[in-house]
């Protein structure tokens, strides 16, 4: 099952995720001074998503221990979504395609069975 980097929660299977705004979760609900940046966050490059799961913001609220089994792919976003420099975040989100590193190739058919979309498996390094 797929999980929030940041809030650990499951991505339930052929539904969309709706963004919730958790009391204490985000930088706008934290400190008042600043904006929200509760949703479903999806970045415009590859790099920026493999990256986030070691960002300030993903320590904040998750284990260390998510490192090489994170997923990285293609997600549909709608309903109120806001464009960043590096990426968007959206109000209601699906899969759209995974990528998943090879260690955890063998989880490609039964994620692809329960999401619905496409699994790729990246080779594993030599």
């Amino acid at each position: 099952m797929l999980r929030s980097v940041v809030y650990g929660q499951p991505w339930p299977a052929r539904e969309p995720v709706r963004m919730e705004c958790y009391s204490g979760g985000c930088l706008g609900a934290r400190w008042p001074m600043q904006p929200h940046s509760c949703g479903i966050h999806a970045f415009k490059e590859r790099l920026d998503a493999a990256a986030f799961p070691a960002m300030w913001e993903a320590r904040r609220f998750s284990p260390s221990s998510v490192s090489g089994r994170c997923v990285v792919g293609q997600v549909s976003l709608w309903g109120r979504v806001i464009e960043h420099e590096r990426g968007y975040r959206g109000e209601i989100a699906y899969p759209y395609s995974l990528l998943l590193p090879g260690a955890v190739g063998h989880l490609a058919p039964s994620l692809a069975g329960r999401y619905g979309v496409d699994v790729l498996v990246e080779p594993r390094a030599a």
